[in-house]
């Protein structure tokens, strides 16, 4: 059992190493370097879902060990207070979650949009705004559910008759939803701005990302990125309400023109291929080239092919020649073979006879 034990040991080390790089590798593609980085929408969406009511979300927001705020748009060191608001139309609402940058600037981070589909039952989504997150960045609820593979009833089915697909999560469950569809609810605008905070808020040194970051890395098993909108009337409701500051627009300026770099090189490259290809594409031949090749092409690679086929002719030819001339040699050396042979024959019969002649007398 001692010889085990080190090889144990040093499998475990590998397994933490490696899902320690893992971890860091995800955490290095999801950086942009963007305020947005550091307000996290899913984070915002779970503190959304256990809320009571708006005001007891923004308290959430900005409660430090929530691990949902670490913006710092006014450059000072600390946290931000991000402040709700609530644009509402009919049964469709775009909850607005900003920051006092200073007593005159006021930056929108992202807006929560909210739809009642029918009896009980809604639609949210969160969008992050292009001025923090380099574009608009759309985060809902995530649910999974089984779906049979359409087998014939009274089959007993395992888990391989199965397909695990995402589903569109129906949130009227939630309280703070319920409130807002409330018959007596008022729209929820914060009572606080620059300069004026509630007393149990103090603000906090701003956490390096990283940090932050990993507080952050849970909330991905609940909501996902997507980027399809699914409320409708709600970008109508808050489009000519959105507040953007010029102050922290001229101050990631460069960052996001990085960013816009990044997107259209590396990996981030958004994907604009609609499925065809321009006729204009230089790898693609016309179809009359695919075809049918020039009348002068054809021409010169006809003669070329004749020539080609001559040459071969008159190859043949003299292959066979030399192989008939070398027939008529080897008939001839075998005729004179054989006259030699009787001439040989005959000249030994003579020979022969005189002896016997010979001998007789």
């Amino acid at each position: 059992m001692k010889n085990y034990k080190p090889l144990f040991l040093i499998s475990i080390m590998l397994l933490s190493m490696s899902v320690f790089s893992q971890t860091n590798e995800d955490i290095i593609a999801d950086s942009t370097g963007l305020p947005g980085d550091h307000f996290s929408l899913h984070g915002a969406l779970e503190m959304f879902k256990k809320s009571s009511s708006l005001e007891d979300f923004e308290k959430r927001l900005n409660t430090e060990s929530n691990y949902v705020n670490n913006l710092d748009l006014n450059n000072d060191g600390k946290t931000d207070y991000v402040s709700v608001q609530d644009l509402m139309k009919d049964n469709t609402h775009a909850i607005v979650l900003k920051v006092a940058v200073s007593k005159d600037e006021t930056q929108d981070i992202a807006v929560i949009e909210l739809q009642k589909d029918a009896d009980e039952s809604a639609t949210l989504q969160i969008v992050g705004d292009e001025e923090l997150y380099g574009e608009k960045k759309i985060v809902e609820p995530y649910e999974e559910k089984e779906i049979p593979k359409g087998k014939s009833e009274g089959y007993s089915m395992d888990y391989s008759d199965f397909i695990v697909r995402p589903v569109i999560v129906n949130v009227w469950g939630w309280p703070s939803v319920r409130f807002v569809f409330a018959p007596a609810y008022v729209p929820w605008v914060s009572p606080f701005y620059w300069g004026f905070y509630p007393r149990w808020w103090s603000p906090w040194y701003v956490h390096p990302w990283r940090w932050h970051y990993m507080h952050c890395y849970g909330w991905g098993g609940y909501y996902h990125s997507i980027g399809v909108y699914r409320v409708a009337g709600a970008g109508a409701l808050y489009a000519p309400r959105r507040s953007v500051s010029m102050t922290v627009t001229n101050r990631y300026a460069p960052v996001h023109e990085a960013y816009r770099a990044r997107t259209v090189n590396g990996s981030r490259t958004p994907n604009t291929n609609t499925g065809r290809t321009p006729n204009t594409n230089s790898n693609r031949t016309p179809a009359a080239s695919q075809n049918r090749a020039p009348q002068e092409n054809r021409t010169s690679g006809n003669n070329s092919q004749r020539n080609e086929n001559r040459v071969n002719n008159n190859r043949n030819r003299n292959n066979g020649n030399k192989n008939g001339q070398s027939r008529q040699e080897r008939r001839a050396n075998k005729q004179s073979a054989r006259k030699a042979n009787k001439e040989s024959r005959a000249n030994g019969g003579r020979r022969g006879g005189g002896r016997k002649g010979g001998g007789g007398k």
